[in-house]
């Protein structure tokens, strides 16, 4: 009952910052920037931001789990960590781990409550995905429920609250928990996992699955390593030419705050935006660092690992992969590229015109349609396209919302040539069958 009443006074809640919300923008409707973080924040006040398909979400789940995985076993500086979370889930190891998860979406799928007699072997999984949060944490509208989907009732049994955040405990329930224990214990963990897993292992093996050998391909490691070395040039996370086409890739962990996407303060949110997004302290953050690396592709200081014949051919395509979902909500892709378009003022007239609008992506995207996004410098062009014959508020959709409404309703990809490389040598892989 308590759940039940805190739920109707967060719709309360929201519907109080949504009208605060029409007093400061509707008026200036016309005015293009004020139109776009209209439709932004009022999005943000939407309980589903992105309506990703269930679908979408177990694939993408799994194959980040087995990347994950890989990934740990590979690294072994935070084995105290991750042996700490799975004491806690009552698991051996990362596979033990998965198969309950797994058996407990199963059971989701036909059933709003998972019995405690029935499956006594998800006692302990089901007990901590069911705990409240400690006390003196502050409630908010979904963050309590994501962290914990389940509630426990009086005979033991456990009752779903969402069937979608279950499936986030194939892996993006872990990394944030595990977040949660490196923060406490002063661990490294979510610095090693945003550069070597998430650019480097989750990336590198998404743009894989997705373009497998085609095109001419550098990953930011291969760039660096190939040629001559160059000291202090900053170079994109992956960077795909096709005949004339580059498309430059940077990858970003950063989540917007839950605490400010609750308040609803436009203000708060820019700010943090700008400082996660744009520009830190001096320092270029991913849309600065688009620009710039176009800057310095076009001047030729990348020809030492593709020795492009005429640059001033080359059409650039600024692409932003992102891991948080709320980047992929209604007006971010515009947003971010009004912050790219001020960036690029000072560019030579010649070269702006030779690139492309900055698309916001998310890293689920590659992994569920993955060979569907081959030809993703002609996709991105039919999105923009769409976007120009679109009313007001759709041409605020993103590139994600496009694909899963619009160009691939209904499709998804498992080539299993391309997922190799995620699948091999993984508790999934033949081989380990």
């Amino acid at each position: 009952m308590k759940r039940i009443l805190l739920t109707l006074f967060s719709m309360y809640e929201i519907a109080n910052r949504q009208d605060k919300l029409f007093k400061k923008w509707l008026h200036k409707i016309e005015e293009k920037p004020c139109e776009i973080r209209f439709h932004l924040f009022l999005g943000l006040s939407h309980i589903d931001l992105t309506g990703e398909s269930l679908s979408k979400k177990l694939m993408s789940e799994v194959f980040k789990f087995v990347l994950f995985d890989k990934w740990l076993k590979a690294n072994g500086n935070h084995a105290t960590l991750t042996n700490e979370f799975l004491k806690s889930v009552d698991s051996k190891d990362f596979y033990e781990f998965f198969s309950k998860v797994f058996q407990m979406n199963s059971v989701a799928v036909n059933e709003h409550i998972i019995s405690r007699e029935i499956y006594p072997e998800l006692w302990v999984v089901l007990d901590y995905f069911s705990r409240s949060v400690p006390k003196g944490t502050e409630w908010n509208e979904l963050g309590d429920l994501r962290k914990k989907p389940l509630y426990q009732l009086k005979n033991g049994n456990y009752l779903i609250l969402d069937f979608g955040f279950i499936l986030d405990k194939f892996f993006s329930g872990i990394y944030h928990d595990l977040v949660g224990m490196a923060s406490a214990n002063k661990s490294n963990f979510h610095l090693d996992y945003s550069k070597e897993f998430v650019e480097e292992a989750l990336l590198v093996n998404s743009l894989k699955a997705t373009f497998g050998k085609s095109y001419l391909q550098f990953s930011e490691k291969r760039m660096k390593a190939n040629g001559k070395k160059v000291e202090n040039l900053a170079m994109p996370d992956y960077y795909i030419r096709n005949g004339n086409k580059v498309m430059i890739f940077e990858c970003k962990n950063s989540f917007l705050s839950q605490k400010n996407k609750v308040s609803l303060d436009c203000d708060l949110i820019e700010t943090e935006i700008m400082q996660k997004f744009v520009e830190n302290s001096g320092k270029r953050k991913a849309v600065r660092q688009l620009s710039n690396f176009i800057s310095n592709a076009s001047n030729g200081k990348y020809l030492y690992f593709d020795n492009v014949k005429k640059l001033s051919n080359i059409v650039y395509y600024p692409i932003l992969v992102v891991t948080d979902s709320t980047l992929t909500s209604i007006g971010f892709n515009k947003l971010f590229n009004e912050y790219f378009d001020k960036d690029l003022i000072e560019k030579d007239p010649g070269l702006k015109k030779r690139i492309k609008p900055l698309t916001i992506i998310h890293i689920n995207d590659f992994l569920y349609y993955n060979v569907y996004l081959k030809k993703l410098d002609a996709e991105i062009n039919n999105y923009n396209d769409f976007l120009q014959k679109q009313n007001v508020i759709d041409r605020m959709i993103s590139f994600s919302t496009y694909l899963h409404v619009e160009r691939l309703l209904g499709k998804k990809s498992l080539n299993r040539n391309n997922l190799n490389a995620i699948l091999r040598d993984s508790f999934l892989s033949e081989e380990k069958k």
